[in-house]
């Protein structure tokens, strides 16, 4: 069970000694798509759109740091958070997109005998309404998966009493995977 907050993805550092600035892209939404995004949601795109990744998806492009649209009265809306089913002609995604970039996440079970280098899926959820935040935690529980079929591997545990782990994506859409 996790012990540290629930927040997603949260940023890290970049691997490598390039300067992290945390720069953030823009991807368009689908108008109506009927998932909800949270900030620190990995996403994916398809055909084009924005959506939330999946445990077996390839090329991931990144995590979802919140969105910028037009409401139904004309209003600019800026938000942490994709309500599912929105309709809107200009949603636009903001998307921490480095493929070097690491992230913090926690870990659903004691990560005591985690090793760089392990895959694991991730728990995905409708993000919390208050704070829009993701609850995507490191399904430590269920143990580590082949590449195909998990989103994170683990660069270091950061915190054995909080569960905290640092991630990289596995296989992003910016980079060579090899």
């Amino acid at each position: 069970m996790p012990t540290g907050p629930l927040r997603g993805l949260n940023p890290s550092r970049k691997v490598g000694s390039a300067p992290d600035n945390k720069a953030l892209n823009e991807y368009p939404i689908a108008s109506g798509y009927g998932t909800s995004l949270g900030l620190g949601d990995p996403v994916k795109l398809v055909s084009g759109s924005l959506q939330r990744a999946t445990n077996d998806t390839a090329d991931s492009v990144g995590v979802f740091f919140g969105v910028k649209y037009t409401d139904s009265q004309g209003n600019p809306v800026f938000s942490k958070i994709w309500p599912a089913s929105t309709v809107t002609a200009d949603a636009q995604a903001l998307v921490l997109d480095d493929p070097s970039a690491t992230f913090r996440a926690v870990g659903d079970a004691s990560v005591a005998s985690v090793v760089a280098g392990d895959v694991y899926a991730l728990t995905l959820g409708t993000p919390q309404a208050t704070t829009g935040r993701s609850i995507a935690v490191v399904d430590i529980s269920g143990g580590t998966v082949a590449p195909a079929a998990g989103l994170v591997k683990v660069i270091r545990v950061v915190d054995e009493t909080t569960n905290e782990l640092e991630v990289i994506l596995v296989d992003h859409l910016y980079r060579d995977n090899g």
